[in-house]
């Protein structure tokens, strides 16, 4: 079942890929995968639903430049 909404996944991922842009310094695959951890760490400090979860991981997955 989902309980986030399309807005708040992409905001979100957003939040991720900036941090993960931040960190790195560039915009490039190793800047997604900071990203990754960065939802990896988000996703355990909260209560999100399995379909959540996966929803939130293939957006990150899905992510270009």
């Amino acid at each position: 079942m989902y309980t986030l909404t399309d807005k708040a996944v992409e905001s979100l991922v957003k939040r991720a890929v900036d941090y993960g842009v931040s960190s790195w310094g560039k915009k490039d695959a190793m800047a997604l995968q900071v990203a990754r951890f960065w939802l990896d760490g988000y996703i355990a400090g909260n209560s999100f639903t399995e379909d959540d979860t996966n929803q939130l991981y293939e957006t990150l997955d899905n992510y270009h430049f």
